[in-house]
């Protein structure tokens, strides 16, 4: 929604060869309810199986924590860690040191931790 508070021409502006104006609007603009929205993204994951079957699939992520200086993984499968700069504008640099690393044991024994550098 939106009104005009002020509309008037520019009279005293000669170096143009149309009428210039100034205008004030007042205008109300929309904003998102995070509360609301999150309800609606609720509902709609509730009904549909094909978001449920992915967001449960994201559950067998280890569990991970981030720093500015360290990542930990921690599970007992292998897997591939990716970390991606998606930006088009911005160049990123990563810096990844193994500082060790475990290899589990399938005979139920403590796992083998061998130290990197």
């Amino acid at each position: 929604v939106s009104s005009t508070v002020m509309y008037e021409a520019c009279m005293d502006v000669t170096e143009s060869d149309h009428k210039p104006v100034r205008c004030k609007i007042h205008a109300n603009i929309a904003h998102t309810d995070k509360s609301v929205r999150r309800q609606e993204m609720g509902k709609i994951v509730k009904s549909n199986e094909k978001l449920r079957s992915m967001f449960e699939e994201l559950k067998l992520v280890p569990e991970t924590s981030v720093s500015t200086n360290s990542i930990l993984l921690q599970s007992q499968d292998t897997f591939i860690f990716t970390i991606t700069n998606k930006s088009n504008s911005s160049r990123a640099i990563f810096n990844i040191l193994c500082k060790g690393q475990t290899i589990g044991r399938d005979d139920g024994e403590d796992p083998e931790n061998h130290s990197r550098g």
